[in-house]
């Protein structure tokens, strides 16, 4: 199947070198003088056609036999456990009950069959199945699994911790806290039913919902949603956290342990369903946030007492908030050009204010930039009708405050890969080599060891001079390597480079990209080592540093302009960290606010991570069925995670 996929691309590429070839073989015919040799060139044009329509069609067989392949893959695994299955019993082997009920499966319905066989043995989570009605056909009865019906499953099995993100013996002192410190930095309608007393804040665990696309087959794209505790265990790289009276740590943000075994899929639809119409997307999202207003409203009972669940949050990347909430307003409604007396108006690139819009720039990085006197309160929605997403569940007055800025992609997947890139095309010509190829093998060197001398996790085999952009000098150097690790690797990287190169490291443009390096590195410190909420001086001195880096790209720009070079674009995703600085500082003066809320409570490198897992199970599966099959792999690898097959 892989070599189906390998030789697709192949053809695509050829066919793409062939119709390029086309238009240039026609531009020298219609120039040549010699009268034979032009009917020989435009014989051969003519040729060019036919080959290309042949090589489409072959593509078109080739994208039918790799279904057909994909299909057969994935029935292989069931239908050759139910046949070993059968085989063992037949010899008279002795079989546990698993295995009993395994071999009692009919041939024709090895999937189903086994599928049951596993759940009636305990070696899936049994987590029941609903199903909701979001479009016609195959849509008409979507599978899910509710939120309340994962929660039972997972207390059923004694995993209630995970689902609330802390100890339950020490849950009433740090669900309290937390609270306590969200209803002084937010203005929400939990504050209100928390002071009437309709609601225990020992009992009401704040959650976050996650969607993505994930990659399923031919690179198309698989839709997951999934929830979370919006507390957790922290990181790798969290500090030493604030005890409570209670003796118990406070609450910390939710990026440990492994993402099947902290975040929990609700469901799953292919892209073919939602790309032309994204109707079925939409009302999908609305059931989500009809499950999750009953959990609000109802409560699930454990223990005798009533825990209820509230939305904080609606993570995810841009382009997944552009659809979840039909924006009008997104990172994509930039001018792309100069502007021209046709051009269309700007619509705005944020959806938390009106930065983007003729008369208000999102490229100002001052701290009381003109753009903030549209946020919050006297934002405009960005939509023309309220997101299904909120139509059940209680969210603030600034309703598009329920969209999180994840610094996970607007740093990690974007300013820093604009910023590196560019860096080290600026560093490149200084390697010391007699041509580019020779500066990127020394560059390369120096960074194996860098990797080597800071003990650095490097996914991406070298640099290229295609991945820094250094091959193109008339579009903007940007990142091409896919993973943010590797964006955090490679901004340190551009400052150890800077000492060990022949640069004067005090002057332009060497001091701001060195600075900034430092400075994004030394808030991402802060926020990673602080809690789920901070102390105010961490959250002035993250927001500070910050700054710092914002300024330096500033800085970086202009300095690139007046050399005529296309280098550190300014993207929409710094206005976005611009927001995330701005609110840091604002709650960090606040005199009412005891500590400061931790953006890092939104970032989704945990939530990547799940989505990766998610779409595996998708590619092993046929895509004629990728909705159900996907659902009951998930059981499989969640009993796995959960210690149910040990």
């Amino acid at each position: 199947m892989d070599d189906a996929l390998q030789t697709r691309k192949n053809l695509d590429k050829l066919v793409a070198k062939l119709k390029k070839d086309k238009g240039n073989a026609g531009t020298l015919c219609c120039i040549n003088a010699n009268p034979s040799r032009g009917s020989r060139k435009l014989s051969a044009t003519n040729q060019q056609p036919r080959d290309i329509a042949s090589m489409e069609e072959c593509i078109s067989k080739l994208g039918s036999l790799y279904d057909d392949l994909a299909g057969i893959q994935a029935e292989v695994p069931a239908k050759d456990i139910v046949n070993r299955a059968k085989a063992s019993a037949k010899d008279g082997d002795v079989l546990c009950i698993t295995g009993k009920s395994v071999a009692a499966v009919s041939a024709g319905n090895e999937e189903r069959g086994l599928y049951g066989a596993l759940l009636e043995t305990r070696l899936l989570v049994n987590i029941p199945w609903s199903y909701v009605k979001i479009g016609e056909g195959c849509l008409s009865e979507h599978p899910c699994f509710k939120p309340k019906d994962i929660i039972h499953a997972l207390a059923e099995l004694g995993k209630f911790d995970t689902v609330i993100g802390t100890p339950v013996d020490a849950s009433a002192a740090v669900l309290a806290d937390f609270w306590e410190n969200f209803t002084r930095q937010f203005e929400h309608p939990v504050t209100a039913d928390i002071q009437s007393g309709k609601l225990n804040p020992a009992f009401l665990v704040p959650i976050n919902i996650h969607g993505d696309g994930g990659r399923t087959y031919k690179k198309s794209e698989l839709m997951v949603l999934q929830l979370q505790s919006a507390i957790g265990g922290g990181s790798r790289l969290s500090g030493q956290k604030r005890k409570l009276p209670s003796g118990a740590e406070e609450a910390d943000y939710n990026l440990s342990g492994h993402s099947l075994a902290t975040r929990y899929l609700m469901s799953c639809l292919h892209k073919r369903h939602y790309s032309d119409d994204p109707t079925p997307l939409l009302e999908l999202l609305g059931c989500v946030s009809d499950w999750l207003g009953d959990l609000y409203d109802n409560g699930y009972e454990y223990r005798g007492q009533v825990w209820r669940f509230v939305p904080i949050g609606l993570k995810g990347d841009l382009v997944f908030h552009a659809k979840a909430a039909s924006l009008e307003r997104s990172f994509s409604r930039v001018r792309k050009r100069k502007e021209t007396p046709k051009s269309k108006p700007l619509q705005g690139c944020c959806p938390w204010c009106l930065a983007g819009t003729p008369n208000v720039a999102f490229e100002c990085f001052d701290k009381e930039a003109p753009w903030i006197q549209t946020s919050g309160a006297r934002n405009p929605v960005p939509w023309t009708e309220t997101p299904s997403i909120l139509r059940s569940i209680p969210v603030s007055a600034d309703q598009p405050s329920f969209l999180k800025p994840d610094l996970f992609h607007i740093l990690q997947m974007g300013a820093y890969k604009e910023f590196a890139a560019s860096g080290l095309c600026l560093l490149l010509p200084f390697c010391g080599g007699s041509s580019q190829d020779e500066n990127m093998a020394t560059m390369n060197q120096y960074l194996v060891n860098y990797v080597k001398e800071t003990k650095s996790p490097l996914h991406m085999p070298k640099l290229s001079l295609e991945m820094i952009g250094a091959k193109t000098p008339t579009v903007y150097a940007s990142g091409g390597w896919n993973k943010g690790q590797d964006s955090v690797v490679l901004m340190g990287f551009v400052e150890w480079l800077i000492g060990k190169l022949p640069v004067d490291a005090f002057q332009k443009p060497w001091k701001y990209l060195a600075e900034g390096c430092r400075s994004i590195a030394c808030a991402m410190k802060i926020l990673h080592s602080a809690a789920a909420f901070m102390p105010k001086s961490s959250a002035l001195e993250a927001a500070e540093a910050g700054y710092r880096f914002l300024l330096c790209y500033a800085n970086l720009v202009k300095w690139s302009v007046s050399q005529k070079k296309l280098l550190f674009n300014l993207i929409p995703k710094l206005h976005y960290l611009h927001h995330v600085l701005v609110e840091l500082r604002a709650t960090g003066l606040n005199d009412r606010i005891a500590r400061v809320f931790n953006p890092m409570c939104n970032c989704t490198s945990q939530c990547e991570d799940f989505i990766g897992h998610i779409a595996r199970l998708s590619r092993r599966v046929t895509p004629k069925h990728p909705h159900t099959r996907v659902l009951r792999r998930y059981q499989a690898a969640l009993a796995d995670k959960m210690g149910l097959l040990k």
